[in-house]
């Protein structure tokens, strides 16, 4: 019998465990998942956690998405890779040799040098970002509950991230007090938000939010204090939360080894058209790969599937197609239960829009766990979370 291949990924998020998925339970392949934490986190549903709802759509144990598979997990950390030699070094001390590896290392906050912005805002990065954002924000909530004026949240970022975040607050708000009494403000540097989407979609979704959130573009932090964000060529900005969604970089490993690794100048890995660096044993995808719409999950799980895909090609002597990646759909909320969204040429909005986004979700979801598993926990972002107590009185 002959020996199987070792296949290798490196990080948990939708690339990897796309191309796990699709290698598992095969006879002439062994998959290992190298991965430091015990829980998957769907970025996408983080701004939900952080305003009320469940956090279970959010976290998803991986003995859940692997439960039906021959999968091995590594619950450790990659310090370091040699190509050459085929394998990778471990927090832990131990080593792991391969035949071709995965490297889906994810991203990194960025704060761009911004003086006090990562000592004084919240960001949205991970379940811990997200829980102790909802915690701040409730906190703020009741405290300003009985005051004259308004609670003061700013989001510096009118991306997604941003727009998702800032759209869920006064509903939040309602939720603690019954009051939706608050100013939330998006600052953009660009002139309008969304700037990698269309200005058709850019202004549908600035339409959607209405006057629940102020929007100004053109603004350019570039220094935050307690409780003073402070803007290039205007006034200072008071607040009593900043939440920081306006940066994010590849993992910076591949920075760091410019021997291995020739990135641009988002520090994002610069792959061929098979997804893979000088290094034919290796493939880089997702959030560090330089790829067309990296940063999206619905790239990282095509990238997951082409790597999958190839790897079954080399292993029976076939040729494989080029990776070319396609236009992910978006899907932007604005409120508790509405969304901009794009279904082909047409954009929905509200409830349409909403229903759209949620079905987005679930088929991501799908892609990387049994289908059960995905829809139990798709459901549960539909559950607020059971968190609160009636600490203030309701109007």
């Amino acid at each position: 019998m002959s020996r199987k291949h070792k296949h290798i990924i490196v990080g948990g998020g939708f690339g990897g465990l796309r191309v796990a998925r699709l290698l598992a339970n095969r006879d002439d392949v062994d998959v290992i998942i190298v991965n430091p934490q015990a829980n998957f986190e769907y970025h996408g549903s983080l701004y939900r956690s952080a305003n009320g709802t469940s956090p279970l759509e959010t976290v998803i144990p991986y003995r859940e998405i692997f439960a039906d598979t021959n999968i091995e997990y590594r619950q450790d950390f990659m310090i370091d890779i040699d190509l050459k030699a085929k394998r990778i070094k471990l927090l832990s001390g131990n080593s792991l040799d391969y035949d071709t590896v995965t490297l889906a290392l994810g991203y990194e906050p960025e704060y761009f040098g911004i003086p006090g912005m990562r000592e004084f805002s919240k960001t949205l990065y991970s379940l811990a970002d997200a829980l102790e954002l909802r915690r701040s924000l409730k906190y703020l909530a009741e405290i300003s509950f009985h005051k004259s004026t308004p609670a003061r949240v700013i989001v510096a970022g009118g991306g997604p991230t941003g727009i998702e975040v800032a759209a869920a607050i006064p509903y939040f708000f309602e939720l603690i007090t019954g009051d939706r009494r608050v100013e939330v403000t998006v600052i953009e540097a660009q002139q309008r938000i969304l700037g990698a989407l269309t200005e058709e979609f850019s202004r549908t979704v600035e339409k959607s939010l209405g006057s629940a959130i102020s929007i100004r573009c053109g603004q350019k932090v570039i220094r935050a204090t307690k409780q003073m964000l402070h803007i290039a060529d205007g006034p200072s900005m008071p607040f009593d939360i900043v939440v920081w969604t306006a940066g994010s970089s590849a993992n910076s490993y591949f920075r760091q080894r410019p021997d291995l690794f020739e990135v641009d100048r988002k520090g994002r890995a610069i792959v061929d058209q098979h997804l893979q660096p000088t290094d034919k044993a290796a493939y880089v995808i997702g959030d560090s790969a330089a790829v067309q719409y990296s940063g999206t999950a619905h790239a990282a799980i095509e990238m997951g599937g082409y790597v999958a895909h190839k790897i079954s090609n080399d292993l029976a002597g076939k040729e494989s197609s080029v990776f070319e990646p396609t236009e992910p759909a978006y899907a932007v909320p604005t409120d508790h239960v509405s969304a901009v969204a794009m279904d082909g040429p047409k954009l929905l909005a509200g409830g349409q829009g909403w229903e759209l986004r949620r079905k987005l979700d679930l088929e991501a979801l799908t892609l990387i766990m049994p289908e059960a598993a995905a829809r139990s926990h798709w459901l549960s972002g539909e559950s607020l979370a059971n968190m609160f107590s009636p600490t203030v009185k309701r109007i």
